[in-house]
């Protein structure tokens, strides 16, 4: 394609490319595209809200470097929100006494699947996005 480097152009290509994996991952796996919708929403509000807006802030500091440089920042900032944040949230539902045992390990399964879906789905935005939607470089 032809979409000129910038970070929020960056930013903004991956993020559409996530979404779009994260609702078609979620509605195949769950046969029903409005629980695709809820997954994708609490997607949203957790993992991808704040990769964002670090893709697009850390972006304005290496937007000189190489395009492949640019990528594995992007890919590492993902890596990051992901984790930590699934990690997080992870630990306060087993810290939590809300709700049987079983309800608790089911929220956490449920949101270390989000972030496995979320991190795969923006892996590939970031693939497709600076390995073929990006304008070359002129050199």
């Amino acid at each position: 394609m032809n979409l000129k480097p910038s970070p929020l152009t960056e930013a903004s290509a991956v993020l559409a490319i996530a979404i779009l994996g994260i609702l078609l991952t979620f509605s195949l796996l769950s046969m029903n595209v409005e629980a695709g919708f809820a997954m994708l929403s609490n997607s949203a509000m957790t993992f991808l809200l704040p990769a964002f807006s670090f893709w697009a802030v850390i972006g304005l500091f290496v937007r000189s470097k190489s395009k492949a440089f640019r990528m594995l920042v992007n890919i590492a900032i993902t890596a990051l929100v992901t984790s930590v944040l699934g990690s997080l949230f992870i630990s306060s539902i087993g810290d939590s006494t809300t709700g049987t045992v079983a309800d608790r390990a089911m929220a956490q399964s449920v949101i270390s699947g989000m972030s496995l879906v979320t991190f795969a789905s923006c892996l590939v935005g970031a693939l497709v996005t600076y390995l073929w939607l990006l304008r070359a470089s002129k050199s």
